[in-house]
């Protein structure tokens, strides 16, 4: 009976890790892919580094969504005369950060959380440029003549339409090859699998802890769970960004990979972090117990 006892708490217990480690993962997926969060973490990120290292590559050729637009943006400055200083700290402005985000965040918040977000408009980024742009130059000591200025604006303007069309967004992912596996990833990270993931976190937990609740027991059951739990939630943390490296170059955002996946897997790692610090509490714990009773 003992041996049946310990067996059905280690089964669940199991069932137990295996349930944390999807559902942490899970939700901070999700919680990262939400556009507010992507345009907030886009700010950290060092965007003119990588847009640098493309341009330094050789391999600009062929390339397109984002790093296109940023191409389009250095040529029409060589057509007017603008310095490239100029486009790097436009390209490092808080607006070139914000017009990204949004793109990026259109399209995690799409295919994550199925949820449909307003997408900028080729006239919301111009008015954007236009209100900034002064600011960007002086913050920056860049000066550039009204001239200058003028036309730059008046080419922006005339090309952004076309610069805008090859950013992909919700729609363009919706009716591609792919719309049978979005509905799955959707699926995965819906409010109704959250709840299942609780639930059964939940009822799991309480079985081993009804089962083994002799002399605390249930401690080890589930401190060893949480244990390597955590340990395996921070090695998929650590592998994580070559997933997403994956993931973006298959939507062609592959300029913001390096700048952007160790922010997107920090909610995982410091995930791993507590639920480690949590299994070490309930060990001690229970040590402390048995030393008490011996």
């Amino acid at each position: 009976m003992n041996f049946l006892k310990s067996f059905i708490a280690g089964l669940f217990s199991l069932f137990f890790g295996i349930l944390l480690i999807i559902t942490v993962c899970v939700f901070s997926i999700s919680s990262f892919a939400n556009k507010d969060n992507i345009v907030n973490n886009m700010k950290q990120a060092d965007i003119l580094t990588e847009v640098k290292k493309i341009r330094n590559s050789g391999n600009s050729l062929g390339q397109s969504g984002v790093a296109q637009v940023i191409d389009e943006m250095y040529s029409l400055a060589s057509q007017f005369s603008v310095s490239e200083d100029v486009v790097d700290k436009i390209i490092d402005s808080k607006i070139t950060k914000e017009i990204i985000g949004d793109a990026v965040g259109n399209l995690t918040d799409y295919v994550i959380n199925g949820k449909e977000t307003r997408i900028l408009t080729s006239d919301d980024i111009y008015d954007l440029i236009n209100d900034n742009l002064d600011d960007i130059l002086k913050s920056s000591d860049i000066s550039i003549d009204e001239g200058q200025k003028e036309k730059f604006l008046r080419e922006i303007k005339k090309q952004l339409p076309d610069m805008v069309e090859v950013i992909p967004t919700s729609k363009d992912l919706l009716g591609s090859d792919y719309g049978y596996e979005l509905e799955q990833v959707q699926e995965i990270f819906s409010n109704e699998t959250k709840i299942i993931l609780c639930i059964c976190l939940v009822i799991s937990m309480v079985i081993v802890i009804v089962i083994k609740r002799k002399n605390f027991e249930w401690c080890i059951n589930l401190g060893v769970s949480l244990l390597i739990s955590g340990l395996i939630i921070m090695g998929l943390a650590l592998v994580a960004p070559e997933f997403i490296t994956g993931m973006m170059d298959s939507i062609d955002l592959s300029l913001l990979t390096s700048s952007f996946t160790e922010l997107s897997v920090k909610p995982i790692l410091y995930s791993g972090a507590s639920i480690l610090v949590l299994a070490i509490i309930l060990l001690v714990f229970y040590k402390v117990l048995n030393r008490k009773k011996n």
